[in-house]
């Protein structure tokens, strides 16, 4: 009898630990990742979710992506971009690589996603790229 007790204790502690696992599991919400190729579509998002952009890069010219306009009641960026030299280029001084930004849904609605590619010092010049997307947060 006392070995049944522990077994039946030690099995409701293993499915209480899966169901806590699962439940946990779902809080971190969906990713959705956005290239260079998703220029100028519409993303959606349900709330909780994160948007990550992705876009070639290379910061050794003195070039960089900058958020210019996003509502920020609709999409929040968070951190700031992160950069990763192309796989095949490591070690190669001055060549590119991507920069990914994490942005997460904290209010329904649309916006307009947008980010240049310019030097931040150069404040008279047109960025060399830009980038938009639509995004509707449900």
């Amino acid at each position: 009898m006392r070995m049944y007790r522990k077994f039946t204790r030690l099995v409701f502690f293993l499915v209480a630990l899966a169901f806590f696992a699962f439940q946990l599991s779902a809080c971190g919400g969906k990713q959705v990742t956005a290239r260079q190729a998703d220029q100028g579509r519409t993303i959606v998002l349900k709330m909780g979710e994160t948007l990550m952009v992705t876009l070639d890069s290379n910061p050794s010219t003195g070039y960089s992506w900058q958020v210019s306009e996003v509502d920020e009641n609709v999409l929040k960026q968070d951190g700031e971009p992160q950069y990763k030299q192309a796989a095949d280029s490591q070690g190669l001084v001055g060549a590119g690589g991507t920069e990914t930004f994490r942005f997460q849904t904290v209010g329904r609605g649309k916006t307009t996603l947008k980010l240049i590619y310019a030097r931040s010092w150069e404040k008279d010049v047109p960025p060399v790229e830009t980038y938009s997307l639509t995004v509707v947060v449900e």
